[in-house]
């Protein structure tokens, strides 16, 4: 019975510092005077993003769903640039005034999605957040 009880703590505890070491990110989108993104690592230990960029999702086919992605130009240049550093429970902001300013709704992306990928530590695959969405106001038109 003594093995037993031992091998489900044992369980147990790896299961738990598995989930507790695993990264938590997230991101948003703050508009105002600035654009910003702000990233918010949610995870106790400190996370070293490799690389990050913009990129327009469009949908290609909605059934099996396929997209295709482009990236936005953003005039940073370099990989050092693009590599940050967040502290456990902190966040960073990726300010876009001057000059690393776009046009957030351009009518040519109408209907596609802006998204954050972030390469996190060695892995390949980016986190893809979801960002901005372009919306162009269209008022109804009157004819008289």
């Amino acid at each position: 019975m003594d093995f037993g009880a031992s091998a489900l703590v044992s369980i147990a505890k790896a299961i738990l510092d598995y989930i507790s070491g695993r990264v938590r990110i997230d991101a948003g989108y703050h508009s105002g005077l600035d654009d910003e993104i702000h990233i918010y690592n949610e995870s106790d230990k400190a996370v070293a993003i490799r690389y990050w960029r913009l990129v327009w999702r469009k949908t290609v086919r909605r059934f099996p769903p396929k997209y295709e992605y482009e990236e936005q130009d953003t005039g940073i240049e370099g990989w050092e640039d693009h590599f940050i550093k967040i502290g456990g429970k902190d966040k960073h902001i990726l300010s876009f005034e001057a000059p690393y300013d776009f046009n957030w709704n351009p009518p040519a992306r109408e209907g596609q999605k802006l998204y954050l990928e972030l390469y996190v530590g060695k892995s390949r695959r980016p986190l893809r957040f979801h960002i901005h969405e372009v919306y162009i106001h269209k008022p109804n038109q009157i004819n008289n």
